[in-house]
């Protein structure tokens, strides 16, 4: 709903009242998917059908940088090549 809210704030304020109801979720759901899709595309993907959604999504749902911590931003890749020293205890 944040997205939706970042996104439409009009449409979102105007449906919370009907929110849980199932017409508003499915109407809710197709306006947030159309967004994402915007957003992908107008960043060089291209997402036209259904086969292309779940190509896009499957890449998405794997992660090759940290967003936190001491390596945010740093490549998965590149830290399982470090070696780590653990001393026992």
């Amino acid at each position: 709903m944040s997205f939706l809210y970042y996104s439409h704030r009009d449409i979102a304020r105007a449906q919370a009242k009907n929110a849980h109801t199932a017409i508003t979720d499915i109407y809710l759901t197709e306006l947030v998917l159309d967004s994402l899709i915007g957003l992908a595309n107008s960043q060089g993907h291209e997402i036209s059908d259904m086969e292309s959604l779940y190509e896009f999504s499957e890449m998405a749902r794997v992660p090759t940088h940290l967003s936190f911590g001491k390596h945010k931003g740093e490549a998965i890749v590149d830290l399982a090549t470090l070696k780590t020293v653990v001393t026992p205890i």
